[in-house]
């Protein structure tokens, strides 16, 4: 994916529970802060930072455990 937007949103977003693909369920009030931010940032030297929050974010509440790779 071209976007971490098309990736991060839709899986980690406590808006997408239910209707969307955070079939986890995970919700967090800071990483819908972080996304959303991002979401609206033009400026990239900005908007990557968000994102790179994000991701580790979600590498610490273990959103995901991968079992092979």
């Amino acid at each position: 994916m071209p976007d971490p937007d098309n990736f991060l949103y839709p899986l980690l977003h406590s808006s997408q529970i239910g209707r969307g693909d955070n079939f986890c369920g995970f919700k967090n009030s800071q990483m819908d802060s972080l996304l959303y931010l991002a979401r609206l940032e033009t400026d990239l030297s900005r908007r990557v930072p968000l994102y790179k929050k994000a991701d580790s974010l979600a590498m610490e509440n273990a959103v995901w455990v991968m079992v092979s790779y």
